[in-house]
């Protein structure tokens, strides 16, 4: 699904990564965790295309990924349910998903009428109703109080079975929510 060969990369003169070799099978679900400004979610955008290596390759074995990014990313202008319209698989789907995360009372809400958390899981159903061959999530359950957070959870284990995952995370325990057994790249 993704392989990291000698993968460089820096920030002008910060380097963040020297010759990174991973992989990730199909189907495999991992997570990555270390301290902030490490380079995770640097990792999470090289997998996407959204940066390039300066050496190395980074190698997919789909485009078809449903991202969940650091930032909620929900376009102000539209509704919640609107907001997942956008990249949903099956419009179907939208209904349910919101139900799935309490968010059924929401969906025609803005963005700016919605609580951190509610805007956190209005960003994840977006994620989830694009049906991706690989999910990457950047913080999932942050702003979410124990309830909703494993609601999530539930959600997205559902979603990913059999999928590839990447869960980007301060926190062990996150990743054991999902089911990630293996660190993919720990920064510490």
């Amino acid at each position: 699904m993704i392989d990291f060969d000698r993968v460089c990369f820096s920030y002008a003169a910060k380097e963040v990564f020297r010759g990174l070799s991973l992989h990730l099978a199909d189907g495999e679900r991992a997570y990555v965790s270390g301290e902030s400004g490490c380079g995770k979610t640097t990792l999470l955008r090289l997998i996407m295309g959204l940066e390039k290596p300066s050496s190395g390759t980074v190698s997919l074995g789909t485009d078809r990924i449903s991202v969940l990014f650091q930032e909620n990313r929900l376009l102000p202008y539209l509704t919640v349910a609107q907001n997942c319209l956008l990249f949903a698989a099956d419009r179907a789907q939208v209904g349910p998903m919101l139900r799935a995360l309490g968010l059924a009372e929401a969906a025609d809400a803005l963005p700016s009428a919605l609580s951190g958390g509610m805007a956190r899981r209005a960003a994840l159903a977006r994620a989830l109703v694009h049906r991706g061959e690989l999910y990457l999530f950047d913080e999932p359950f942050n702003g979410l109080d124990a309830e909703n957070a494993a609601r999530a959870a539930e959600a997205i284990n559902c979603v990913t079975a059999g999928k590839a995952v990447i869960v980007v995370t301060h926190h062990s325990t996150e990743a054991a929510l999902l089911s990630c057994q293996r660190s993919l790249f720990d920064f510490r």
